[in-house]
């Protein structure tokens, strides 16, 4: 099975979610944007929340998708 994942930043949350190749929602997270946050300080925060997404690969084969990119 093949496993999607889908981030959406935004001015006020970061949501993250990973879907089967149905598009069953299989998890998801969010949290607050932080305005006081540098750049590299936002990214380090998304990479983290990415890197417990990538956990979720043992699932099967994962995609992450970016649109609008």
């Amino acid at each position: 099975m093949k496993v999607y994942a889908g981030m959406d930043i935004g001015g006020t949350k970061v949501a993250l979610g990973v879907f089967g190749e149905d598009k069953t929602l299989l998890g998801k997270t969010k949290y607050p944007s932080d305005a006081s946050l540098s750049a590299e300080e936002f990214f380090q925060q998304a990479a983290t929340q990415l890197r417990a997404l990538l956990r979720a690969s043992a699932y099967g084969n994962m995609s992450i998708m970016f649109p609008m990119i």
